[in-house]
C-alpha cells in the first residue's frame, strides 16, 4: 500500500471504541482523512456538508435510524454522490437483514468481526473499483447520457474485470434515455454471449418502456422462476400487473418479493395499499405493520402511515365474528395507539384524537343506543370540526366512518361537506370520500348486503312483499346507506301499505320510510340513483300527506 492515500473517509458506528479501532486500521493502511459519526442523524449532517470517497457505515446505529435507513434515505434525496463507495459493516447474518441491506446498492457488503487483511484486500478493490470506473461515475453524477456510454464502453473494452458492471450502465441509460433499438441491438449482443439475470430484466424494462407489457410480463415471470433472489423483477412484474390493471396479480408479484425480502419500505407501502383498495385488509394490515416498523426513527416516519394501519386493523375487527380474534385486534389496536402517542409527542392534539378515534371504532360495548357512546360520539365530531383544517384529511374520512358506523349519518355527512371545505383535496380523496358517503363499510358487509337485496328483489318480483321486506330490512343492518337497497327498502315498505287497511300500522311504516330515505340527503344529481330517489321522495311524501 502506499503510505498515505489521498482519499476522504467516513466511519459511521454509535461505538467509541469500534469507531476508534477502524480509524486505526485504515490510518495504518495510509488513509490520513477520516471523519467519525455515532448515528444516522449525524451521519447525514457530515454527508451533506462533505464529499467522501468511502463511507464504512455500521448496520445498527442504536437509537434512531439504522445503516439501510441511512442509505435508502441517501439514495431517495439523491445526497450520496455515484462517485461515493458506501460499504456496510455488520454482524447481522440473518437472510432477511442481508437481503434488504443489499437491495439499496451498497457497494460491498463487510462482515464483522474483520482483520487488518481483510480490510486491507477490501480497501485494495473498493480503491481500484473507484480509479477504474470513475470516468463513469462521474458522468453519472453529471447526469451526462452520451458521456455515460461512451467512457462505459471503453471500460467494458479495456477493463474484463469491469465488463458486466460496465454492460448494465449502458444498457441502464439506453433505456433510460428513450434509445429503444440500439438499447435492444445491445442486449441482443450481451446474451448472445451469455445468459444473464440483468440483462434478462432489462429486456423486460425495454418492453415495459414500448409499452408491451404482455411481453415484459412473460419475460419477468421467466426471470424470477430462474432467478428467485431478483426481487426487483418482482417489482417490475407488479408494476405491469398494475398497468394491466391486475391489483390480484399485482399482490402476487409484490407478496413473493416481500417473501424474499420483507426489509423494503416501499414494496410493503406499494403491497398494503394495493391490498386496502381490494379490500383485503389482513394482507394490508400485516403489510402497514412492516411499513410502521420500517419508516420508525427514519425520514419516513409518519402519522399517515399509523393511521393506515390503524384504520386497516379496525376494519379487520369490523369482519371477524371470532371473539378470541377481535380481543387480539383490539390489544394491537391500543398498542399501536400508545405507540403513536410515544412517536409524536408533537402532534399530540392530533395523535390523541387518533388513539380515541381508534378505541371507540374497536370497542365491543359501544352501541349507538347507549347515551356514553353518543357523548364520545360528539365529542368525537366536535374535535374533527374544530381541527378540521390542521388534521390529516384521512384521519378525519375515518372519524366520519366511524360515525356512519354507529348511524350518525346526519354527523358523519357534516363532517365531511366540512373537510371538503375546509382544506384543497386532491381528486383521490374526493372519490374515497363520496364513496365513503355512498358506503361506508367493509367488503364483507357489503356482500352480505348484496346477497340479501338480491333475495329480497326476487321475492318483490312474486309480489312476495313482506318477506322481501324482511330481507331489505336485515341487509340495512350490513349496509345502512347503499342508496339502491334503501330504496328498495322504501319502495316495498310503500307497496305494504298500498296493501295494508290498518292506519296505525301505515303511519309506523311510512315514517320508518322517511327516517330510512333522509339516510341519502347526501347523493348529488350525478348519482346513477337520483332520479329514482327524486321520484320515491315525491311519492312517499303525497302518501304520508294522505294519511
Amino acid at each position: 500500500m502506499r503510505e498515505t492515500i489521498d482519499k476522504k473517509f467516513l466511519v459511521i458506528d454509535d461505538f467509541n471504541n469500534v469507531r476508534k479501532s477502524i480509524k486505526s486500521m485504515l490510518q495504518t493502511l495510509g488513509i490520513q482523512e477520516i471523519d467519525e459519526a455515532d448515528n444516522g442523524q449525524r451521519a447525514t449532517k457530515k454527508i451533506s456538508q462533505n464529499k467522501y470517497d468511502v463511507i464504512l457505515c455500521d448496520y445498527n446505529l442504536g437509537p434512531g435510524k439504522d445503516g439501510q435507513q441511512l442509505l435508502y434515505e441517501l439514495r431517495k434525496k439523491n445526497m450520496l454522490p455515484f462517485t461515493t463507495i458506501y460499504v456496510i459493516i455488520t454482524a447481522e447474518t440473518a437472510r432477511i437483514m442481508v437481503m434488504g441491506a443489499l437491495e439499496y446498492s451498497p457497494d460491498d457488503y463487510l462482515a464483522k468481526p474483520f482483520a487488518l487483511e481483510t480490510l486491507k484486500q477490501r480497501l485494495l478493490r473498493w480503491l481500484d473499483r473507484l480509479d477504474v470506473t470513475m470516468p463513469v461515475l462521474k458522468a453519472k453524477d453529471e447526469q451526462n447520457s452520451k458521456k455515460i456510454v461512451d467512457e462505459a464502453k471503453y471500460i467494458a473494452d479495456s477493463e474484463p474485470r469491469y465488463r458486466g458492471w460496465a454492460q448494465k450502465q449502458i444498457s441502464d441509460v439506453l433505456i433510460k434515455s428513450g434509445e429503444l433499438e440500439q438499447a435492444e441491438e445491445f442486449l441482443k449482443t450481451v446474451m448472445g454471449a451469455r445468459a444473464q439475470a440483468w440483462a434478462q430484466f432489462d429486456q423486460a424494462r425495454l418492453e415495459m418502456a414500448r409499452n408491451n407489457l404482455i411481453e415484459a410480463v412473460t419475460i419477468l415471470e421467466d426471470l424470477v422462476k430462474k432467478y428467485p433472489n431478483h426481487v426487483a423483477g418482482y417489482d417490475c412484474l407488479a408494476e405491469c400487473y398494475a398497468k394491466l390493471n391486475l391489483p390480484e396479480k399485482q399482490v402476487q408479484a409484490l407478496s413473493a418479493g416481500i417473501q424474499q425480502s420483507p426489509r423494503n419500505f416501499d414494496r410493503q407501502k406499494t403491497l398494503a395499499d394495493v391490498a386496502n383498495e381490494l379490500e383485503d385488509h389482513f394482507i394490508a394490515g400485516k403489510a402497514y405493520k412492516e411499513v410502521v416498523g420500517l419508516a420508525e426513527n427514519s425520514w419516513q416516519e409518519s402519522t399517515h402511515h399509523y393511521n393506515d394501519l390503524l384504520s386497516s386493523l379496525t376494519l379487520q375487527f369490523d369482519e371477524t365474528d371470532d371473539p378470541e380474534k377481535r380481543k387480539a385486534l383490539q390489544r394491537t389496536i391500543i398498542s399501536y395507539s400508545k405507540k403513536l402517542i410515544k412517536r409524536f409527542p408533537d402532534e399530540l392534539n392530533q395523535v390523541k384524537y387518533m388513539a380515541r378515534l381508534y378505541h371507540i371504532a374497536s370497542d365491543e360495548k359501544a352501541s349507538p343506543e347507549q347515551p356514553q357512546t353518543q357523548q364520545a360520539l360528539k365529542k368525537l365530531r366536535t374535535d374533527a370540526e374544530a381541527n378540521i383544517s390542521d388534521f390529516n384529511p384521512e384521519v378525519t374520512a375515518v372519524a366520519a366512518r366511524v360515525l356512519y358506523k354507529h348511524h350518525q349519518f346526519k354527523d358523519g355527512d357534516e363532517l365531511i361537506e366540512s373537510l371538503k371545505n375546509a382544506q384543497t383535496l386532491d381528486e383521490r380523496i374526493y372519490e374515497k370520500l363520496d364513496q365513503l358517503q355512498n358506503e361506508p363499510i367493509s367488503k364483507y358487509a357489503r356482500e352480505k348486503a348484496l346477497e340479501l337485496n338480491k333475495h329480497g328483489m326476487e321475492l318483490y318480483e312474486k309480489k312476495n312483499f313482506d318477506e322481501a321486506f324482511d330481507q331489505f330490512t336485515e341487509a340495512l343492518q350490513y349496509s345502512p346507506r347503499h342508496a339502491g337497497l334503501v330504496l328498495n327498502y322504501v319502495q316495498t315498505g310503500m307497496q305494504l301499505v298500498k296493501n295494508s287497511s290498518d292506519t296505525s300500522t301505515s303511519k309506523g311504516m311510512l315514517n320508518s320510510c322517511q327516517e330510512i330515505l333522509d339516510r341519502l340527503s347526501y347523493i348529488s344529481e350525478r348519482h346513477s340513483q337520483y332520479k329514482r330517489y327524486q321520484l320515491l321522495c315525491g311519492k312517499l311524501k303525497k302518501m304520508r300527506e294522505k294519511l
